[in-house]
């Protein structure tokens, strides 16, 4: 947990000394931004969807792999934990950057009352379950779709002349 707290200030102080405030509409953004960051957790968000995305990436390797070992997924998932965690860490300060852009001084209120709300913090609870069934739904729809849109290219190309 200490860990989070420090990689969020880390975040939001390479924020604040990427983009300094010039004006105090501008600072009164950047505190709201920083504040629904920490709010919404989005480190951790971004962290557990990862995981899951680690998972779905070992359970492709051993699809194709049966025999492939523990140890050799967990190789897998430790190597893109690592690449993956240095993202996150940009990805702070980058979210910011974006919220401060897209968002108006009261839209950024109006946020920041929702995510501090019983409806808001049941919707923060609610979105790492709904991002992994998504995902879920994804692979797979991607996995049973596949073979009909690889036909129906093979089709299109040929019909069009396109040798690939």
């Amino acid at each position: 947990m200490a860990w989070r707290k420090l990689v969020l200030a880390f975040g939001a102080g390479v924020f604040l000394l990427a983009a300094p405030a010039t004006g105090s509409d501008d600072q009164e953004k950047q505190k709201l931004v920083i504040e629904i960051i920490r709010l919404t957790k989005l480190d951790a968000v971004s962290r557990q969807t990862h995981e899951r995305l680690f998972d779905l990436i070992a359970e492709q390797i051993r699809a194709k792999h049966p025999k492939v070992s523990e140890k050799a997924l967990n190789v897998v998932r430790e190597v893109l934990r690592e690449e993956f965690d240095g993202m996150v860490d940009e990805l702070i300060p980058f979210t910011a950057r974006m919220m401060m852009q897209q968002f108006t001084l009261e839209d950024l209120e109006v946020m920041l009352r929702f995510y501090e709300s019983p409806t808001g913090q049941k919707a923060m609870a609610a979105l790492p379950s709904i991002t992994q069934q998504s995902f879920a739904f994804s692979q797979r729809w991607t996995r049973e779709a596949m073979p009909r849109i690889q036909q129906a290219l093979r089709e299109r190309l040929s019909k069009e002349g396109i040798d690939i």
